[in-house]
């Protein structure tokens, strides 16, 4: 009986680890989602190092062994050590000069990509919380937008202070001389998941949990479109889409009523889409400006091949010197030259891979959510952030918890 009792309570602690682990990772996750520069309230970092201190605590006090995928190890042994710490070392013998060096500010978030270790470790499929929470700012947006158009000084005063926290951009923007007022989180292409979600379920649902799904749907794609930027109202508006689309028994028929539907939305806002292609447009502008940049560093071929490294300056015309601009995968290349870069970018697009399986069916509306994220995240630098991290470690958990091809390494820690 006493041993019964051991056994019992014993077991009742491990749940209880393993749920306070589980908020830890839950906090992290508001946090990245409504505090993504860490500015606000500057609780990113202590609940990264809270979910690891337990982790740790919970395996190793307790003598438990890990079992980790062996493809899952080399992909966060590459990604997050030996790529930035070669970059690193290979700025330092070209270079050296690291008075002006944002290397190792840099490589901090890829740390956070190690959460990944962990939900595999403990089974931990964070990927429902993650829709709730990114719908929950949805919400936030839809209710801020509301309150900005009231003119009281509170809403005034706090959209001042999100701004000059990096939390949000609030304001006119203008499109071929149309207007919109925006209000973009600076998280909001994370809006793209709970998009993916809901039309998925609005699609196999029925009756009464049809129409809330299709009232999530509609929330959180208003709110992504209220971010005003042309990544967020061009996807916001073409995810669903494409959701119906693949989930659609009758492809062809879905695909041909989509085209047209986006062809005749196309001619009826010609006006609005020539302006967000107009190369005279002052971001449109900028981003040109880059590519320039970048094509003239790029005809060195050492720079091509190889890079400047990580956390290198490059000059600008339009900002001087820089570490980083807008488009992130010119970025890619300019720091870790070609041959790494594309190395990088199979190691990014290795989950989509899990759509030419069936039996992740199911899963498959957060692969194509990625998909879409990726493409926004062609002009936006969000990927490589700490937020973009732990974003990715979500979908690396879906991609690598159910391959059955993987081998498993047992460590015994004592």
């Amino acid at each position: 009986m006493n041993m019964e009792n051991y056994i019992i309570a014993n077991n009742a602690k491990e749940n209880l680890s393993i749920k306070l682990l589980r908020l830890s990772l839950i906090l992290l996750l508001i946090s990245c989602v409504f505090d993504p520069s860490n500015k606000l309230l500057g609780l990113k970092y202590l609940f990264f190092y809270t979910a690891w201190i337990l982790f740790l605590q919970y395996r190793l006090l307790k003598s438990r062994p890990i079992l980790i995928s062996s493809k899952l190890a080399l992909y966060l042994f590459f990604f997050v050590f030996i790529i930035p710490f070669f970059s690193i070392a290979y700025y330092s013998i070209i270079n050296g000069d690291f008075d002006k060096f944002d290397g190792f500010i840099y490589f901090k978030p890829y740390l956070f990509l190690t959460i990944l270790f962990i939900l595999y470790c403990e089974r931990i499929d964070l990927i429902k919380p993650a829709i709730n929470i990114i719908s929950l700012l949805s919400v936030t947006t839809i209710i801020l937008f509301i309150l900005s158009f009231l003119d009281n000084p509170l809403i005034n005063i706090f959209l001042q202070f999100a701004q000059l926290t990096d939390t949000i951009n609030s304001g006119e923007r203008t499109f071929g001389g149309i207007s919109f007022w925006m209000i973009d989180f600076q998280s909001s292409p994370l809006i793209v998941f709970p998009i993916s979600y809901f039309a998925k379920e609005v699609y196999f649902s029925i009756g009464k949990q049809k129409i809330l799904n299709i009232i999530l749907l509609i929330i959180n794609i208003i709110a992504m479109f209220m971010g005003a930027t042309r990544n967020n109202m061009i996807f916001s508006l073409l995810l669903p889409i494409a959701i119906f689309i693949w989930y659609s028994k009758r492809k062809k028929i879905t695909f041909l009523i989509a085209s047209l539907i986006i062809f005749f939305t196309i001619i009826i806002n010609l006006r609005l889409v020539q302006g967000m292609l107009d190369i005279e447009e002052s971001s449109n502008g900028a981003k040109l400006d880059f590519i320039n940049q970048y094509m003239i560093l790029f005809s060195n071929w050492d720079i091509l091949l190889f890079g400047q490294g990580l956390g290198s300056y490059f000059f600008t015309s339009m900002r001087g010197n820089i570490s980083q601009t807008e488009l992130t995968y010119f970025e890619f290349i300019r720091r870790f030259g070609l041959f790494i870069s594309l190395v990088i970018f199979m190691m990014l697009l290795y989950p989509l891979n899990k759509l030419r399986f069936k039996k992740y069916y199911t899963d498959h509306y957060i692969f194509i959510s990625y998909l879409f994220y990726l493409l926004i995240c062609f002009t936006n630098p969000f990927l490589m952030t700490s937020t973009g991290m732990v974003l990715l470690s979500l979908v690396l958990y879906k991609t690598f918890v159910n391959d059955n091809e993987n081998r498993i390494y047992k460590l015994k820690i004592n």
